[in-house]
């Protein structure tokens, strides 16, 4: 009993020598094809709200994204080389394809293939699913839509 405690122990301090991957360098390379993001200016417990401000600056063109007008920014969208999807400072979506949809009853559109992080109890969870699945029901959170042209 006492050598299992004392591998877990070892295990938790090994765990603990060694950082977890750093949310503004994942989101940095998840975004290397659109923005010019430099990770270390980000703040790392929250950079999602960050690259809101910077996506605002580097974008063609950007929109709040509502139930009423879902389907005109995803019509607008074909026009553009990259869509990205930030919900309040917790989520951000690329969106990969806009053919692969499927109907969603909540935001009444054909919600396009994306991929993605939640920012949930300080970790990122990596998505991959329709839009609908990631960005959630519609309702009082700010969605905004950014459009990028390479």
């Amino acid at each position: 009993m006492k050598s299992k405690v004392l591998l877990l122990l070892g295990l938790i301090m090994t765990v603990a020598a060694f950082p977890q991957d750093n949310k503004s360098e994942t989101l940095s390379k998840f975004l290397s094809d659109i923005m010019a993001i430099d990770a270390s200016v980000l703040n790392s417990s929250e950079p999602i709200g960050e690259i809101a401000r910077i996506a605002v600056e580097q974008s063609a063109k950007n929109m709040e994204l509502t139930k009423e007008n879902i389907e005109a920014v995803l019509d607008e969208a074909a026009n553009f080389n990259h869509a990205l999807i930030i919900v309040g400072s917790h989520t951000i979506v690329m969106i990969t394809d806009l053919n692969d949809c499927r109907q969603s009853g909540t935001w009444a559109a054909c919600m396009p293939m994306a991929k993605g992080y939640v920012q949930k109890s300080g970790s990122l969870h990596e998505k991959q699913d329709y839009t609908n699945n990631i960005i959630g029901i519609p309702d009082q959170q700010t969605r905004k839509i950014y459009f990028f042209k390479e």
